[in-house]
């Protein structure tokens, strides 16, 4: 059955992309799979959500979204960057580029060590025990729970998207699993759900490492995935400055009740922007492929379909929050309603820039790209600061709609005089 459904979305797929002059079978039989892992990992994670929001207070389920966002900020000094560059080394061909990459990114992820027992301790001093456990035990596992999640790189790389989505299904489905069933069975602090997540994740981020490795049939390498590693660190940098600093500050300045409210509320949209991660996933390795003379094409086409379906969902969802949050979370998350409806703005500003990103990384144009956002996210950070303290919520999804706006509009003119001079005078 399941074989049958995809043999006809693929045939519809091929005629639809041959009118339009498009590789359409492509990216829905590769999307298929990634689709597949990524519907149920959304599931995975809305479903801890609602665990938490029905079985714990707003105060355990703000401390988690605290912990997670604390880890994901420290998550830059095991250089991400390293994994975006090492994937499109593998995408053309250069597997040891691979190895060279985890291994680098464990190097640098010892540097977290000291940082996050300090931050523990602090908490312990102004007697928060759940929190500074939680720290501490992160601060052991931090180097193993961020360089071998590198995994994917070599599956995605050379468009094994079946293998990487089997893979991807059974950690969400046995981390989500035991991390539910902490919940279910019932906690009065953050501790044991937290160390839950942090030990399952690293055990089975090591195990697909391992199994990885078969995968590499060369020990090739270019001279440019290591410096290209570290501005494309830069660029993680600022996405995660985006993604968790106002969970940050939320969580600090106006408690971890708030910040439940809060993390409910862009959820949603958070979900929907790793659909669009989907998509972006599928057409990396073949967009790295390409010759510039046809590029000019396909990003034009990319931009027009990300831009045009992100505006028909935020629309959709609008109107589909008010009774999704309530049937999902109860009344006692009534408020996020209102912030979930507005951040929806965000949605299609999010996927002009993630379509633009694409193009400057494949005309390896990471420093202008690095200036671009490392800009932008300083405007961010400074209306942050400014408006969460005295509009609250509302002030974190304005300034992050301040943010992207900024971003397109500087990413469109950038862009148009890089593709210029690399595409029309080449």
């Amino acid at each position: 059955m399941l074989k049958q459904i995809r043999r006809k979305i693929y045939n519809s797929s091929k005629i639809i992309g041959d009118r339009f002059g498009f590789d359409l079978p492509y990216y829905v039989e590769n999307g298929f799979w990634l689709s597949l892992s990524k519907i149920i990992e959304l599931a995975f994670g809305v479903a801890i959500s609602v665990f938490f929001a029905r079985f714990t207070t707003l105060e355990i389920y703000g401390q988690y979204n605290l912990l997670i966002s604390i880890l994901a900020i420290l998550s830059i000094l095991s250089a991400p960057g390293l994994s975006v560059s090492a994937l499109r080394a593998v995408a053309k061909g250069n597997h040891g580029v691979y190895k060279k990459a985890v291994n680098l990114r464990f190097i640098w992820s010892l540097t977290g060590i000291p940082l996050l027992l300090l931050i523990g301790l602090l908490y312990f001093y102004f007697d928060s025990k759940a929190m500074s456990y939680s720290i501490l035990a992160s601060a052991l596992l931090f180097p193993l729970f961020y360089s071998v999640s590198s995994w994917p790189i070599i599956f995605q790389g050379k468009e094994k998207f079946n293998k990487f989505s089997k893979f991807e299904v059974i950690r969400v489905i046995l981390s989500s699993s035991l991390i539910i069933g902490v919940i279910y069975l019932g906690v009065e602090s953050i501790f044991p759900v937290f160390i839950t997540y942090l030990i399952v994740n690293s055990a089975l981020n090591f195990i697909f490492y391992f199994l990885s490795l078969k995968e590499i049939e060369n020990d090739k390498i270019d001279n440019v995935w290591k410096s290209s590693g570290y501005k494309l660190t830069f660029l993680k940098f600022i996405s995660l400055a985006y993604d968790y600093i106002d969970k940050l500050i939320i969580g600090f300045f106006l408690g971890p009740e708030k910040l439940a409210v809060y993390a409910i509320a862009v959820g949603i949209s958070s979900y929907l922007r790793q659909i669009n991660g989907i998509a972006t996933r599928v057409i990396m390795p073949k967009l790295f492929k390409i010759s510039k003379n046809y590029f000019k094409d396909i990003f034009k086409k990319l931009l027009a379909i990300f831009s045009l379906s992100s505006v028909l969902v935020s629309i959709l969802m609008f109107f589909i929050l008010p009774f999704l949050i309530t049937f999902l979370y109860s009344n006692k998350y009534f408020e996020s309603i209102f912030y979930a409806q507005l951040y929806l703005i965000t949605i299609p500003f999010y996927s002009i820039s993630t379509i633009y990103q694409l193009g400057m990384i494949y005309l390896e144009e990471e420093t202008d790209l690095s200036k671009i956002k490392i800009f932008s996210i300083i405007i961010n950070l400074i209306l942050y600061f400014i408006l969460i303290p005295y509009f609250e919520l509302v002030g974190a999804i304005v300034a992050s709609v301040i943010y992207f706006l900024i971003l397109d509009i500087i990413f469109v003119f950038k862009f148009k005089k890089i593709y210029k001079y690399k595409l029309s005078n080449k």
